[in-house]
Parts: C-alpha cells; structure tokens; sequence
C-alpha cells in the first residue's frame, strides 16, 4: 500500500501524489461541482509542462506586457537601430525580404546564415525584423526556437511567418 493519495483531482487531469495522511487537507468538492482548497498554503500539483504549453506560456507572457515595459522596449529597439550602419540596414532589409519572397517562416539564424555581417550591436536585426513586419513582409508565429548562434548561448529566437511567400506552381506534366 502506497503512502501517497493517488485521488484524482475533479478540476485537473492530474492525479495527487501528497502523503495521504494530508490530503483532507487539499479540496472539497461542493454539491454543485465546484473545487474549493481547504488549504490556502497548498498548491496542486500542475501537470507536466511540454514544449508546445512551454511556448505557449511564453506567447501569453509576451502579448501581456505593460505598456510602459513596451515603450521601453521600442525605445531601446529605436536606439539598436540609430546606431546600426545605414549600408548594413539596406543589406539586412534586402536578405529579409528575399527570405519573405521565397521562403514560409524564418528565424534571425537564417538571416545571419545568409552571410549578412554581424554589426557592432547585433540585436540590431531585431529593428530590422520589426521594420519587416511592419510592412507586412512577415509577422510573428507562437513558435520558438533555439538559437544555433554560438554567441547567443542557446537563446530563444522567434519563428517568423511569411505574408508574401508563395509557393512555386508545379508545372504541368505533358501526358501525351
């Protein structure tokens, strides 16, 4: 006989693994349905956490941020961008729209990958991506990747979806 609860939580798809001797102490079910925690302190258990609720999370988190936090964020976007090289902008511009034209999604590695130059600041392609979407080139997707980058250390990078791509027509077979 186990020492653990194993009750299965009504509000949940998980099942309690708190020592049984404590768990009166979790919930109550209500005649109509509803979970009350008899224990404040507690927390349920959550369920396990995949990449997909992982992004997922993220993407709530990021679409949820403040408005100050926002325009601080612009701003410093704003300032990456002012110090870029204008030559190297046109260039990143050119890569990043030839990336919309013929591709579906792409990430920052695809573009580094085209043989764009890293410029003194980098998260200068940040300005650049925005500047894209902006015009309707692309626009953010909820999937995330990591950086194959050895400078960004596995960092997440964003997938990036194509407004202007369009797939090559198959040509017609000749049957005769």
């Amino acid at each position: 006989m186990s020492n653990k609860c194993a009750a299965r939580h009504p509000e949940q798809d998980i099942t309690c693994l708190a020592p049984a001797r404590t768990h009166a102490n979790h919930f109550a079910v209500t005649p109509q349905g509803n979970v009350e925690w008899a224990n404040e302190d507690f927390q349920p258990p959550r369920p396990k956490e995949t990449a997909k609720t992982a992004q997922s999370r993220l993407h709530t988190l990021a679409a949820t941020v403040a408005p100050e936090v926002r325009g601080r964020i612009d701003a410093a976007v704003d300032r990456v961008e002012q110090s870029a090289d204008e030559g190297w902008k046109q260039e990143a511009k050119v890569i990043v729209r030839r990336l919309a034209e013929t591709r579906p999604g792409f990430t920052a590695d695809d573009v580094w990958a085209e043989g764009l130059a890293k410029p003194i600041e980098p998260r200068a392609l940040g300005a650049i991506f925005r500047w894209a979407s902006q015009s309707n080139l692309i626009e953010k997707t909820h999937e995330i990747n990591v950086s194959e980058q050895v400078t960004n250390h596995g960092s997440m990078q964003n997938v990036w979806k194509s407004k202007v791509y369009a797939p090559p027509s198959t040509p017609l077979r000749n049957f005769e």
